[in-house]
C-alpha cells in the first residue's frame, strides 16, 4: 500500500484562519528569524520570546563568592544553552496552555525529533506546530518520529 503524501499533508494541516483558535494545549514555534508566526505570536506574548534572547544570567556578587570560599561550598552550576526550548505559560494571553520556542538548528528531521521528544516529555498534550518558512506539512509529517495521527490538524503553514 503506497502512502498518498498529498492526502497526508492535507490531513495534518490546520488552516491559517483557524491557527489562533482554541483547540491545542501546546503550541510550538521555531526561531523568530525563521517564522512570521513566531514574530506574530510574540506580540501577543508581550515580546517574551524576543526578550529571552537578550537575557543574561546574573553573576554571583563578590560578597557571595567570599562566603562560598569561606565555607568551602561548591554550589551547583547552572548553564543555560541557547539551543534549549523556551516554554512560556500563555493561557492568559493566547487560547492555549503553553507556547514553546524550539530553535530550528538543523534540518526538518532534527527539528521534528526535538518537537516530538518535548511533546512526549510533556505527556502528549494536544499539539499545534507553527511550521518555519522552509518546512511544509508534508516534509514535517514524514520526519515526525511518531504516528501521523498525532499530528492530525496540528500543522500550520508559514504565513
Amino acid at each position: 500500500m503506497s502512502l498518498d503524501l498529498s492526502a497526508l499533508a492535507l490531513s495534518l494541516a490546520c488552516p491559517q484562519e483557524k491557527a489562533l483558535e482554541p483547540g491545542a494545549d501546546l503550541w510550538v514555534l521555531s526561531d523568530l528569524e525563521g517564522s512570521e508566526w513566531s514574530r506574530k505570536l510574540d506580540w501577543y506574548l508581550n515580546f517574551q520570546l524576543v526578550r529571552s534572547k537578550t537575557h543574561k544570567t546574573l553573576e554571583q556578587s563578590s560578597e557571595l563568592q567570599e562566603v562560598i570560599k569561606l565555607w568551602e561550598f561548591d554550589p551547583p552550576g547552572v548553564e543555560v544553552s541557547k539551543q534549549l526550548p523556551l516554554m512560556v505559560a500563555s493561557s492568559d494571553l493566547l487560547p492555549n496552555h503553553s507556547t514553546v520556542l524550539i530553535p530550528l538548528g538543523g534540518d526538518v528531521k532534527t527539528w521534528a525529533k526535538r518537537v516530538f521528544e518535548l511533546w512526549k516529555q510533556l505527556d502528549e498534550p494536544s499539539l499545534r506546530v507553527f511550521l518555519p518558512k522552509d518546512i511544509d506539512a508534508k516534509s514535517f509529517g514524514m520526519a515526525w518520529p511518531g504516528s501521523a495521527n498525532d499530528l492530525t490538524g496540528a500543522l500550520v503553514a508559514e504565513i
